[in-house]
């Protein structure tokens, strides 16, 4: 591969930067000077991926390093097509897809719904035809259409999408022109509000953008080798996706990505990108230097590519810093003294497969292998590791309570455990007498209370018989005002 350099330096001082890389990236350097007018250096490194399904491979050469900004056919009057990789900083990791979005089954149609997921970042939109109201009301569509595009002129125009269409304004006839690029799932009508819809990067004269900045911001920006930044800069002007694909985690060296409606050939399309990322050396020397990190992942649907921006920044001194910049593959292990553990391959076996966790026809246990961690790696265990004396190997014979069977026979049987002491024959023991059952429990009945008044006398009957005519009737014995029926009353 062609070797490529940059070159940038610090006017009327010996502070400077070359980059050097053979790798298969695009390389790029920005200076500017923080608050303390202390100078800086910021490292682009871009790699290009053509998506396929699977696994996205590298592609050489990769595109170039864009800058300034480039504009679509209308110039800057118009929607941006590619924001500068030469940013300095960025205040979040951001993902922009350009180009056209395709209908399902690849065939014409008169509307397309595209879908994006990376990582945290999901969101989809519709695209429709051309479609307008006559005035009576009526809707008018075009023809279907095989793709239709992404550009912020068929969305809905506002104070965040200057370029868009304005679903009030009458047409000559007396109708409406309603936007092509709307949120999935809602008709609009003429006079409704559409938010700001699109995938692709926003300009930096766009209120999302414009509204970050301050009078002392415009000026550090015309200038920034040589104005040191003002304090409360606000890092997210540099960025220039939509707020919805923003996010605070970077982006992986082998990134996941799901595009749905979004490829040219393939009607959902979800990749991996190859995990393969640059480092930054020192040519003369050893220096401690910053990791490259990922935050701009830009998706070019036309074209069928990806590519994945790297930034890192360096503090530059009195002398020319010396760079070069190499390939790192993530799957191919450590390499150039880069603390990377890796499974001891000697635990695995002589017949292990390359890239396989476990040794075929053996057991399905991977240890750590011991030499990397020295004497002292399992002295927190509460058991020694397989290798030490004395720690209890488990048998491995089938066990018809387990789900799984041994992949082969003992060596030798499992020591048998030991039995209890023997207990006397069931006949020799003396049975015990049976129970009788208990007596019911008795229970005391009460008293009856005397009655008030006893029985007549033969004297009284005499008495009531002569004064009456008559027997005197027996008394009647009061009720007992001790009972009681059980009820709360």
């Amino acid at each position: 591969m062609e070797a490529r350099a940059v070159e940038k330096s610090v006017r009327g001082s010996a502070a400077g930067i070359e980059v050097r890389s053979k790798a298969p990236f695009a390389i790029g350097v920005v200076l500017f000077r923080d608050e303390s007018s202390q100078v800086h250096a910021t490292v682009v490194a871009k790699a290009t991926y053509e998506l396929a399904p699977g696994r996205s491979a590298l592609v050489s050469p990769p595109d170039p390093i864009r800058h300034p900004d480039e504009y679509w056919d209308d110039g800057a009057s118009g929607s941006l097509r590619f924001p500068s990789d030469l940013a300095p900083f960025k205040g979040a990791h951001e993902v922009l897809v350009v180009g056209h979005a395709y209908p399902k089954g690849l065939r014409p149609a008169d509307a397309a719904t595209a879908r994006l997921v990376v990582g945290d970042i999901e969101k989809m939109i519709t695209a429709t035809t051309p479609r307008r109201t006559d005035s009576t009301g009526r809707l008018e569509e075009a023809a279907p259409q095989p793709r239709f595009s992404l550009r912020y002129e068929l969305a809905a125009g506002s104070a965040d999408n200057p370029v868009g269409v304005d679903p009030s304004a009458f047409t000559p006839s007396g109708g409406h022109a309603l936007p092509q690029l709307v949120p999935p799932n809602r008709d609009l009508r003429p006079g409704d509000y559409v938010p700001l819809v699109g995938l692709g990067p926003v300009g930096r004269s766009w209120p999302l953008r414009d509204a970050l900045l301050r009078p002392a911001d415009r000026q550090w920006l015309l200038d920034p080798v040589r104005r040191p930044r003002p304090r409360g800069f606000d890092a997210r002007f540099f960025c220039s996706a939509p707020l919805d694909q923003r996010t605070k985690e970077p982006f992986p060296a082998d990134a996941r990505l799901v595009l749905e409606g979004l490829h040219p050939k393939h009607e959902r399309l979800v990749t991996n990108l190859a995990g393969v990322r640059p480092v930054l050396r020192a040519i003369h020397g050893r220096r401690s230097l910053p990791a490259l990190v990922a935050d701009t992942l830009f998706i070019d649907t036309d074209r069928g590519v990806a590519t994945l921006a790297f930034r890192a920044t360096l503090k530059l001194g009195d002398e020319k810093l010396l760079l070069e910049i190499a390939a790192h593959d993530e799957g191919a292990g450590a390499s150039d003294g880069e603390s990377t553990t890796e499974l001891d391959r000697r635990a695995l076996g002589e017949t292990a497969a390359p890239g396989l966790p476990f040794a075929p026809g053996g057991e399905g246990t991977t240890e750590l292998d011991r030499s990397a961690l020295g004497d002292l790696a399992f002295a927190g265990l509460p058991f020694p590791p397989a290798s030490e004396r004395g720690r209890a190997s488990m048998a491995s014979a089938v066990d018809g309570a387990l789900p799984f069977r041994s992949s082969k026979p003992p060596s030798e049987p499992p020591p048998s455990l030991p039995m209890p002491p023997s207990l006397p024959a069931p006949s020799s023991l003396p049975l015990p007498a049976p129970l009788s059952p208990p007596p019911p429990a008795m229970v005391p009945v009460a008293a009856r209370p005397p009655l008030d008044d006893p029985p007549p006398r033969a004297e009284e009957r005499d008495r009531f018989r002569k004064a009456f005519g008559g027997p005197k009737p027996a008394r009647v014995a009061p009720v007992d005002a001790t009972w009681r029926c059980g009820c709360s009353w």
